[in-house]
């Protein structure tokens, strides 16, 4: 049977941690000794990161080819509930990650563990598999892939403006919805417009801005950009809940992007087909009746 003994288990990534140390060994443990698991390694965090008592612990489980099912369905039946007392768990659907188990380990606080399941085929070069740490390989097939992840070249220009082309064409269009939920005084729907366009489209433009690696949502905002993003962030935020707020807000979103958008490197900049920005910006400005008088929106010029 393997022991913890056999487990590269990093103990320095959880220096100060005592409560997710003691919830990842004895994960790293019983899942070690369970032969059909022939790897692990951890991920996010805890890997490359500055954890904090808050951090999830993204432990990937490689698995010998076709047991996957199996193994998952003994895991939540039993393995997992061994590791420690579990105050809930649940498959991650809702983010279309079926093959990941999501516990929360009743502790001092709740510790939050990403129980990612994988076959060994499944093991795919990938520029973020580079910060990988490694804890058991029985058979070589990590450290090989591991290998293979560091040659795997960042997100070339053209990946990039084509995700770039992606929110262009889709901008405009999300900013009119927003704007009409907000003349029928349907509040809440453009309450989830504005804040569905904010983390994806604002964030993604000052990530490319911002030259980093990854596009992680809204995560470590706060960390990641500098004040002058933050600000106009921050002013994408309705202060009422009333439609003038709502409609500042949407103003602020669109002079957001179109201050991001002019900050983009020219290279990635330039390959962008734009929209017909002139066209949506006279209804969102008010320039043309929407139904009604035109009214002053507070948009940019």
């Amino acid at each position: 049977m393997t022991s913890i003994s056999d487990v590269s288990f990093p103990e320095e990534r959880f220096e100060g941690l005592p409560a997710h140390r003691e919830i990842a060994t004895r994960a790293a443990e019983l899942l070690a000794a369970d032969p059909r698991v022939v790897g692990l390694y951890l991920l996010g965090s805890f890997a490359n990161g500055i954890p904090d008592r808050y951090s999830d612990i993204d432990l990937y489980v490689v698995l010998e080819p076709g047991t996957r099912e199996q193994v998952m369905a003994e895991h939540r039946r039993s393995l997992i509930h061994h590791v420690g007392d579990v105050g809930t768990m649940f498959p991650a659907t809702h983010l279309g990650h079926p093959n990941q188990l999501v516990v929360f380990y009743e502790a001092a606080i709740p510790i939050h563990v990403d129980y990612q399941y994988q076959e060994s085929g499944e093991l795919l070069p990938t520029a973020n598999g580079r910060d990988a740490v490694l804890m058991l390989d029985r058979t070589g097939d990590l450290e090989a892939w591991k290998e293979a992840c560091a040659n795997v070249a960042d997100e070339d220009d053209s990946a990039t403006a084509d995700r770039l082309q992606y929110i262009e064409d889709r901008f405009w269009g999300w900013c009119w919805y927003a704007f009409s939920r907000i003349e029928r005084g349907e509040l809440w729907e453009a309450r989830d417009a504005i804040e569905y366009i904010r983390t994806n489209v604002l964030v993604l433009l000052a990530t490319v801005v911002a030259g980093l690696r990854e596009y992680e949502g809204a995560r470590r905002l706060e960390r990641k950009f500098p004040g002058e993003i933050l600000d106009r962030l921050r002013e994408t935020l309705p202060t009422f809940h009333s439609p003038a707020a709502y409609h500042r807000a949407l103003a602020s979103t669109v002079e957001a992007y179109l201050h991001l958008f002019a900050s983009l490197p020219e290279k990635l900049r330039d390959r962008v087909i734009r929209a017909d920005r002139d066209y949506f910006l006279s209804f969102l400005r008010g320039d043309q009746p929407s139904g009604g008088q035109p009214r002053n929106r507070h948009l940019v010029p």
